[in-house]
């Protein structure tokens, strides 16, 4: 079994596990533990997206080294290889995070919460920290 196919059927494991286990305590959780548990399984799938993505990076600046060395060519070669291997499970790890995010979002939109956005925050200043900067 390869390494993408082990990656895969993990993957839907977790996202089965998620999507059974919330049908199935559909009718005696409130919406506010299914925003939780959904909030625990995006974290837990970025977690696993991040650990991808630093195998790729290390899998990459290895494959970088040893490009210049005639004898390890194939060497650089697999290694970029599984660098590229680990950027696609990482980039389905993604797309099961915007899965459950939208979940989320349709979950709130249902019950009438507001969905913040992330750029608010950012753009969000006290009206008195200009005046203490005169």
């Amino acid at each position: 079994m390869s390494k993408i196919s082990f990656f895969l059927i993990c993957i839907v494991q977790v996202c089965c596990f998620s999507i059974a286990s919330c049908q199935t305590m559909s009718q005696t959780i409130t919406y506010q533990e299914k925003i939780a548990q959904i909030d625990t399984n995006i974290k837990k799938l970025t977690n696993l997206k991040n650990l991808e993505l630093a195998k790729a990076a290390r899998a990459q600046d290895q494959g970088d080294r040893l490009q210049f060395n005639s004898n390890n060519t194939l060497d650089a070669r697999r290694y970029w290889q599984e660098a590229e291997t680990s950027r696609e499970i990482a980039d389905r790890y993604q797309l099961e995070i915007d899965k459950l995010k939208a979940q989320k979002a349709a979950i709130q939109k249902e019950h009438g919460i507001e969905i913040p956005t992330e750029n608010n925050s950012a753009a969000f200043i006290p009206e008195n920290a200009n005046s203490n900067s005169q």
